[in-house]
């Protein structure tokens, strides 16, 4: 992974609208899923259980596909990086994604976006092959 982070399938949202999932050609076997986070007091290479959840529900995660992150620092900038088989989901139907991380100062993890938010948050951060 280099240090420049493309756009182009994040950028291309269904019937162009911002907040609406963006559309991953079927041929797409695999990309990745960059997040910037900060914390009040832990550093970001120390933010723990960084995962990225993908689900059908926008709601529900409790079978989710959890993939893990990889914390990657250049040049000033430090994200959490996530490595998405895109083969190997369901094509044709909106998949949500939900970051989860502990910043080891709190019982339970944050997740964004939460299940009491409006829906164009979830759909902002959410894909469908096709």
């Amino acid at each position: 992974i280099g240090t420049d982070y493309q756009t182009t399938y994040s950028n291309t949202r269904l019937d162009s609208l911002g907040y609406n999932p963006f559309v991953l050609p079927l041929s797409v076997s695999s990309f990745y899923i960059a997040v910037f986070v900060t914390d009040d007091s832990t550093p970001i290479s120390g933010l723990q259980n960084n995962r990225l959840k993908i689900s059908t529900n926008a709601d529900d995660f409790s079978n989710a596909t959890v993939l893990p992150g990889a914390y990657l620092s250049s040049g000033g900038n430090a994200v959490w990086v996530f490595t998405v088989n895109a083969a190997s989901l369901v094509a044709n139907d909106t998949l949500y994604m939900r970051y989860d991380v502990n910043d080891g100062s709190h019982p339970q993890n944050t997740e964004f976006p939460r299940n009491d938010l409006p829906y164009p948050y979830k759909t902002y951060w959410s894909f469908i092959r096709q």
